[in-house]
């Protein structure tokens, strides 16, 4: 079997480049600061009570997973308190959180951010985390925090970010203002969920930008200011959105720290049991050629991704360069769900030290453990938003059905409460299946 090298070439030099797949898309919370240690301005996030079970949930060797959280910070909280991992985690201040059991770890699947309205939250709780417990605490790149890495070359064209589905919530970008949002912005959040609703009504998602003007270079993408009604604020929301998406994308530029930590993330990793994590799926040829050296190749993966992700490089490297483009298949492939005789006959077998492939990114109401327990799917909805709303941009509190003006397009109201499952990985290979009810 001839073997490409990972020094040079393109992907496409060793064989077809698997396809990303998309899922097709299917208020605003108070005003007062939320601290885990980071003494930012931004939008206060309302307290669920935590979840969480007596020690003995932990005496035993194991990893604790926690699945895509897509912009839900309470429900982050809720999952991780479930886990029973952390001492004192209800406390704000993180100094004083301490981790109960040396022999287990935590890994989070990716997808901290969009489909939610607190995905700088998210993004900060679990940051935190990693870094008051590094040993412990591993927290994988999702898709959509490398399409965010992307966004910030001005020169990419296509940006990710403003969709209008699937992305950035509009209240989101008030997490990234100086000083707490005003009457002014409220309106202008407003008028951008009632104008996204317009949009899915008249089922104009690809010809929509949820960006400050139309798009120049295709005349057939035009501005989400352009179902804003009445027609007079118009020019308002696009001066102020304007101003909304340079501070989003200026708080991830490889000179802060969120931008760093983004950067860091790891594209895969490797536990002592032979679970292999990676945030979409794994090809055969990523297994074949990639991964043939086993844990060796996955970190030199891993390290040259961080070589890479500084704003400046990442591009290049993920168009170029053969690494990079299994970096994007790794992040969004979903061939696994198909056939678990490609997955234990065609892809683990060519992966030395691999024996169970874990997965986030394709979501279902739980998870689901298939193949004979060789793959673990683990996107089980655990965002408030994407289980109500899917990727659709609706109020983050509305507590009733929201019409469209046509009344062809509702959006729904959101629940208060977690619901999905995360796992508990034994030593034993044991996958336990833990509930918003149990323990």
């Amino acid at each position: 079997m001839a073997v490409c090298s990972v020094d040079g070439g393109r992907w496409s030099d060793c064989t077809k480049k698997v396809t990303m797949v998309w899922i097709i898309p299917s208020l605003v919370a108070a005003a007062v600061a939320l601290l885990y240690g980071i003494l930012l301005q931004r939008r206060a996030v309302p307290q669920l009570e935590l979840g969480g079970s007596s020690p003995s949930q932990t005496e035993e060797k194991a990893t604790f997973v926690i699945g895509d959280l897509h912009g839900d910070v309470n429900c982050a909280r809720f999952w991780i308190g479930k886990t029973n991992l952390i001492e004192n985690f209800s406390s704000l201040d993180t100094s004083a959180w301490r981790w109960r059991d040396p022999s287990s770890t935590l890994i989070f699947m990716g997808d901290y951010i969009d489909k939610g309205p607190t995905s700088r939250q998210t993004v900060e709780l679990v940051m935190t985390l990693t870094e008051q417990f590094p040993a412990q605490v591993t927290a994988l790149m999702g898709n959509h925090e490398l399409e965010l890495l992307k966004d910030r070359d001005k020169e990419r064209g296509y940006f990710y970010f403003q969709l209008p589905y699937a992305v950035v919530h509009p209240a989101e970008y008030l997490n990234y203002l100086d000083s707490p949002p005003e009457d002014t912005d409220e309106l202008v959040i407003d008028l951008l969920y009632n104008a996204s609703i317009e949009v899915y009504s008249l089922n104009l998602y690809r010809f929509t930008r949820i960006a400050p003007t139309s798009v120049s270079e295709d005349s057939r993408l035009v501005s989400i200011t352009e179902y804003v009604n009445p027609k007079h604020h118009r020019q308002l929301v696009s001066e102020r959105l304007e101003d909304y998406q340079k501070s989003y994308l200026d708080s991830y530029r490889s000179d802060t720290k969120l931008g760093r930590w983004l950067e860091n993330r790891p594209i895969a990793h490797l536990t002592e049991d032979g679970t292999l994590f990676v945030h979409g799926g794994i090809s055969e040829p990523v297994a074949r050629h990639i991964f043939n050296g086993g844990r060796a190749a996955i970190d030199e993966l891993n390290r040259q991704m961080k070589l890479n992700a500084h704003e400046k490089d990442i591009i290049a490297f993920l168009e170029t360069t053969m690494l990079g483009e299994a970096v994007e298949d790794l992040v969004t492939y979903r061939g696994n769900h198909e056939s678990c005789s490609d997955l234990v006959h065609k892809i683990l077998p060519h992966m030395p030290g691999v024996k169970r492939l874990a997965v986030g990114h394709t979501p279902e109401e739980l998870v689901r453990v298939e193949c004979d327990g060789s793959f673990l799917a683990l996107d089980s909805l655990l965002g408030r938003w994407i289980r109500a709303t899917g990727n659709n941009y609706c109020p983050p509190n509305a507590t009733d059905r929201q019409f469209s003006i046509n009344g062809r397009y509702a959006c729904e109201p959101i629940e208060q409460s977690c619901e999905g499952q995360i796992v508990k990985l034994l030593h034993t290979g044991e996958v336990v299946i833990i509930e918003t009810t149990s323990g």
